[in-house]
């Protein structure tokens, strides 16, 4: 018989047991990811990709689920260190100009951000220059910008109606996730910091959906993996990543690139081939397309 399983995934939303949530992913999987709250294993840092030096910037840890993870080490190259609070998150002062780079205390593995001079900031007015005009519901995303609070929790980003998670921020920068339960489609979002606010501005959101022709495969047995693209009729450029590659191969490579076909139905398809049998994982997320750039506001 041909079973096909659609699923879903939001951050903090879980449809069944056999649904894993990836930080910036959509999972499709048979079997619940278990992993130690100590354990340091599948943890994400969130860094904004730009800072000015001798300013503020929050930093953030997710779990291999996708939530926010207190308690959490982070070395800095250069002997700095800070530890995430019960919100996931770490208030730092941006060092001298140059690269930063931060990874998990006892880690090798490091997330680069950009620290700009002070001279190079620009102005204190809220402003955003950049955004990503199609947003993935399952995804974090970036705001380039000025005037923004370095402490992430000082800023206030709402996306489609509701108020939208800043895990990490600058000055210049703020990297954001979606609001759970957010429907896809047209939306705007606006930042407001201090009593300001820049926007609204108009966005697409997206949801990933996974589906497989078969819930197992046996050795050397065939099948079909779909992303289907919801919320938009655009053809887009998605990323599918093998996680069980003892157990089914892809074909082409672990990790390709497909665009979407557009249109109402809109879907990319990859073949895939039983290893072993075995409860496979594999991850699809959304490929970031150039930002819109905001000029008027």
């Amino acid at each position: 018989m041909n079973h096909r399983r659609t699923l879903r995934a939001f951050f903090g939303w879980t449809a069944s047991a056999a649904l894993i949530l990836c930080a910036g992913a959509v999972c499709f999987a048979q079997k619940p990811a278990r992993v130690s709250p100590k354990s340091s294993a599948g943890k994400t840092i969130l860094l904004p990709t730009q800072m000015v030096a001798g300013t503020k910037a929050t930093l953030a840890v997710l779990d291999s689920q996708g939530r926010v993870a207190p308690g959490v080490v982070v070395e800095f190259i250069g002997g700095a260190r800070v530890t995430t609070d019960s919100t996931g998150r770490a208030v730092f002062m941006a060092p001298a100009p140059g690269v930063l780079l931060a990874h998990l205390a006892g880690q090798t593995g490091n997330v680069p951000a950009v620290v700009l001079p002070a001279a190079e900031g620009g102005p204190a007015a809220l402003r955003v220059t950049s955004y990503p005009r199609v947003i993935s519901l399952s995804d974090r995303f970036e705001v380039s910008g000025n005037g923004f609070q370095g402490d992430a929790g000082a800023n206030r980003v709402t996306l489609g109606g509701k108020a939208a998670l800043v895990v990490a921020a600058s000055t210049i920068a703020l990297v954001v996730i979606p609001a759970p339960g957010l429907d896809a489609g047209p939306a705007q979002f606006t930042v407001e910091s201090e009593g300001r606010a820049s926007g609204p501005l108009p966005v697409t959101l997206v949801a990933l959906e996974l589906s497989a022709s078969k819930e197992r495969l046996a050795a050397k047995e065939s099948g079909v993996l779909t992303v289907r693209v919801r919320g938009s009729s655009e053809q887009l450029i998605v990323e599918v990543r093998n996680l069980s590659p003892d157990l089914v191969a892809l074909a082409s490579c672990a990790v390709q690139q497909l665009t979407t076909s557009g249109g109402e139905d809109n879907t990319a398809q990859v073949k895939m081939r039983g290893v072993r049998p075995g409860d496979f994982s594999i991850r699809a997320r959304l490929v970031p397309q150039p930002p819109a750039a905001e000029t008027d506001r």
